[in-house]
């Protein structure tokens, strides 16, 4: 891991940048304290899909109602 003041990796950036794809790390130092890491770009687009453990179920649930929620949902927009 390479480690360089903000001025030196400004004047080098190019350069810098470079090295940075071809896989080395750098870290940016602000008056000799770590600021920030430059890395590599991975592409981590790549969707993982995987079975599931076990298999859910869920309580069947019987819900009777006499009248129609959209009728209420309608009247409830009236209102607004």
């Amino acid at each position: 891991m390479k480690m360089m003041n903000i001025s030196r990796f400004k004047r080098n950036i190019s350069a810098e940048l470079k090295a940075v794809s071809e896989g080395e790390r750098l870290v940016i130092l602000n008056r000799n304290q770590p600021m920030a890491e430059v890395i590599p770009y991975e592409d981590k687009s790549g969707l993982l899909i995987r079975e599931p453990k076990s298999s859910l179920e869920f309580p069947k649930v019987n819900i009777v109602i006499d009248s129609d929620p959209l009728t209420y949902l309608m009247e409830d927009r009236e209102d607004r």
